[in-house]
């Protein structure tokens, strides 16, 4: 549901149930190759969004409940009880001049497990940190038609690695950088964009199902022929 509040502006709210992916035990798990049923979902969001001239904005608040699947002690990836997870994000974007885009969003979230075993009850779900940001920003050359400059710092709190808890990975700050030019050559448009991820060479991880070392510094180079 949605309301407009005139002078570009809207508030919504949304009710949602549906089925997660119920997960599989990784190879290092005792019952890895065991098949799993889906998990079921809700989700609750309220927000507020704006659309002006040269610049939008939106805050939401939410919750989801889902069916928590992980490893236990034991070591045997197991179904038992759910997750709540629920937080604040806020996004913007503003175009101070034209060829100038500025952005950036923050989003603050608990991720906790409930009704599960007393090893995993009331501990943070692993690879959900509290805290993300990031601020980016664009800028075509008014004298270069087709160039442009682009650059990203990306924020990831603490967050925790296992289930129970007994590992926590640090913050970390990326930055990336880039540039792109499209031209015409015989009617075609072709683009070159070239980047360097992890500007700093900043040594972090990643987690999701499982943990990652982070990219070190990357730089990319990409060809493209638009027909």
């Amino acid at each position: 549901l949605s309301y407009s509040l005139g002078a570009g502006a809207r508030i919504y709210g949304s009710y949602t149930e549906g089925f997660e992916n119920g997960g599989s035990p990784p190879s290092t798990a005792l019952n890895f190759g065991e098949v799993f049923p889906s998990l079921s979902s809700k989700q609750k969001e309220l927000g507020i969004k704006t659309q002006q001239s040269n610049w939008n904005a939106s805050l939401a608040v939410y919750r989801i409940d889902q069916g928590a699947g992980y490893v236990n002690n034991a070591n045997f990836y197991v179904q038992d009880g759910d997750t709540r997870y629920q937080g604040v994000e806020v996004n913007a974007s503003w175009r101070p001049f034209t060829g100038l885009s500025l952005g950036g969003s923050a989003r603050y979230q608990t991720a906790k497990f409930r009704n599960t075993a007393p090893a995993t009850a009331g501990k943070n779900v692993p690879g959900t940190p509290r805290t993300q940001a990031a601020i980016y920003g664009s800028y075509f050359l008014p004298n270069l038609p087709g160039l442009n400059l682009n650059a990203q710092v990306r924020y990831t709190g603490a967050g925790y690695v296992l289930p129970n808890n007994l590992l926590k990975l640090p913050s970390a700050t990326t930055l990336d950088i880039g540039a792109g030019y499209r031209f015409e050559v015989d009617k075609h448009v072709i683009a070159i964009r070239g980047a360097i991820k992890n500007m700093t060479n900043e040594t972090y991880w990643n987690v999701s199902s499982s943990l990652n070392a982070g990219d070190p510094r990357t730089y990319q180079l990409t060809l493209e022929f638009i027909y």
